[in-house]
């Protein structure tokens, strides 16, 4: 009985025990333990299924706009509201109605507003140039293509060149320049595309067209998102 005593003294001085199955060991337990279950939560999304979905401020057609999206384009997922799902919307919270949706499991890949900017207004390349109008599809001059362009994303631009190359905000130089941000020039404005280009109402010969961003001496660059 005593050296029995000292052989568990001995193993329990040196930091060992064993016990049935196991043993601890510096008091780290080993065998008969039950793995721990991953806490990682698969992120949902929900995509898009139609054109010119209306993004929402509230689960409701009720409240306010805050902008449009179409098919393919996916958001994170917060939750949901009835027939209404809510998600990230460019960092808010905004709701969409379910029947133009489909959830799933994944990442939302979200491109920033001025990119969407950008790709909504090309697809009015070729389209008529006319002084005075407002029209994306039948002829617009080009503080009315930019108005037009950006009051699809749900943003209210004023109507002329000179007030729009006052909008937004500030940026400072070429280099600091983003899809989406105005170009400003004398009597004359555009949306920036990156990369040295722009796409605008250029002029009753050209119409809607893409061109270098020194198609005139630039005056001014803002950012309107």
């Amino acid at each position: 009985m005593i050296n029995l005593k000292k052989n568990i003294a001995v193993l329990l001085g040196t930091g060992v025990l064993l016990l049935g199955m196991g043993f601890v060991c510096d008091n780290n337990v080993y065998a008969d333990v039950v793995p721990a279950k991953s806490s990682a939560v698969e992120t949902k999304i929900a995509t898009v299924t139609t054109t010119n979905l209306r993004v929402r401020k509230g689960p409701s057609t009720d409240t306010s706009i805050l902008g449009l999206v179409n098919t393919g384009e996916t958001f994170t997922l917060l939750g949901e509201s009835g027939e209404w799902y809510k998600i990230s919307y460019y960092g808010q919270e905004a709701y969409i109605h379910g029947d133009y949706a489909t959830i799933s499991t994944g990442t939302a890949q979200q491109k920033s507003l001025g990119q969407k900017a950008v790709d909504y207004a090309l697809q009015f390349v070729g389209n008529p140039y006319v002084f005075g109008g407002t029209s994306l599809t039948n002829g617009t001059d080009c503080s009315g293509f930019v108005m037009g362009v950006y009051k699809n994303f749900g943003i209210s631009l004023p109507r002329t060149s000179g007030q729009q190359g006052n909008s937004g905000k500030y940026v400072n130089g070429l280099q600091n320049a983003k899809p989406g941000d105005l170009i400003w020039y004398s009597g004359h404005i555009a949306i920036y595309m990156g990369n040295g280009k722009i796409v605008h109402a250029a002029n009753e010969r050209l119409g809607i067209t893409v061109s270098s961003v020194y198609f005139k001496s630039i005056l001014g660059i803002r950012r309107i998102v």
